[in-house]
């Protein structure tokens, strides 16, 4: 795994007459991940008449962040490129984005996530829905936030809120 940082600090120019503040430097890393597997299964749908397949998957993940005193910002693609020997198997592709965003101050803090998901079900879910080809696929949205206040030790709020939304598309035939 290799980290790359982008230090950024702002002090001492002029902007529109005023100084900014070093303060509010900013850290950004970028940390890129790949990897490569190839595995085989004997049954991988779950029939009773079985035949065996191999895959082959390559993954490439990038997270991006940029902190601060206070702040934290994260955006994390992913893609997932998956290959089977049997092609009545279908695309296994998986593609993913998530992001989160963090703001903290003394009494209070308040995190904001969302995530995109558009998964292959067989890899996913086959004991949940019985689907058995690459073709379908998962798509997930989730967001969410929580904050955070603390007025003593004692007594703080807490609020939370939570979206989830599932849909599928493509080959939505099953074979059991």
């Amino acid at each position: 795994m290799r980290q790359i940082a982008y230090p950024a600090a702002f002090g001492s120019c002029c902007a529109l007459g005023g100084q900014i503040s070093p303060l509010r430097a900013a850290e950004w890393t970028i940390t890129p991940v790949y990897s490569a597997s190839v595995d085989y299964d004997s049954n991988r749908r779950l029939l009773t008449d079985a035949k065996s397949s191999g895959a082959g998957v390559i993954t490439a993940d990038a997270l991006f962040k940029r902190a601060l005193e206070d702040f934290d910002f994260s955006l994390e693609p992913r893609y997932a490129l998956r290959r089977y020997t049997d092609s009545t198997l279908g695309n296994g592709d998986d593609r993913s984005l998530y992001s989160a965003l963090d703001w903290m101050t003394e009494t209070s803090s308040l995190n904001l996530t969302a995530s995109y998901w558009d998964q292959s079900t067989l890899v996913t879910e086959l004991l949940e829905t019985g689907i058995t080809t690459g073709n379908t696929h998962r798509r997930l949205g989730q967001a969410g936030a929580n904050y955070t206040w603390s007025q003593t030790e004692r007594r703080s709020l807490l609020a939370q809120l939570a979206y989830m939304d599932v849909k599928y598309h493509g080959d939505l035939e099953t074979e059991r």
